[in-house]
């Protein structure tokens, strides 16, 4: 999974600066969580099978990473609603996205209601720099059981992307 902000995530990419791996990878930015948004709520029922087809896709990850990407494509909307990533899929968003949900209340860019986590109109500013902090801390603390990131270059990869994320919002 290459995590940036310029990729439309329909390419078949042949890199990954994060990972270590030189098959196809998934190109997370602005492009792709609407693409991947408009999977899942056009085709409900058979977006999972889709995003795993490893024959026609780029979109070919572990099935336990889906709720991942379903919560991270709903930040373009402003709103994730908790019940349904719970419902389908058993996955907790906000035990997964912990720090970022702290950080982001903390710098008034993000509320939790009952059954959402809601974007302000600060936070729908940062939404795509929200999303890829998402990932990053989700993926990278095991929950999407991708064996290359305790390689030493993913590691390194990791710190980078946390600190420009952070740098960005901060100037």
């Amino acid at each position: 999974i290459n995590i940036n902000h310029f990729t439309n995530g329909r390419g078949k990419f042949r890199y990954s600066t994060y990972f270590n791996n030189l098959g196809n990878v998934l190109g997370l930015g602005a492009g792709a969580m609407g693409f991947l948004a408009d999977c899942f709520l056009k085709h409900q029922s058979t977006s999972e099978k889709y995003i795993q087809d490893r024959a026609g896709n780029v979109f070919n990850v572990p099935a336990n990473v889906i709720p991942v990407l379903w919560c991270v494509s709903q930040i373009q909307y402003g709103k994730i609603d908790i019940e349904t990533p719970r419902r389908r899929w058993d996955f907790e968003p906000l035990e997964a996205f912990a720090t970022t949900i702290e950080k982001c209340v903390d710098s008034e860019e993000m509320m939790v209601r009952k059954n959402a986590i809601e974007l302000t109109t600060k936070g729908m500013f940062w939404a795509n720099t929200i999303g890829a902090e998402m990932a990053v801390e989700c993926l990278y603390n095991g929950r999407g059981a991708l064996v290359s990131l305790e390689d030493k270059p993913s590691k390194i990869a990791k710190e980078i992307m946390i600190d420009n994320t952070q740098s960005f919002r901060d100037f």
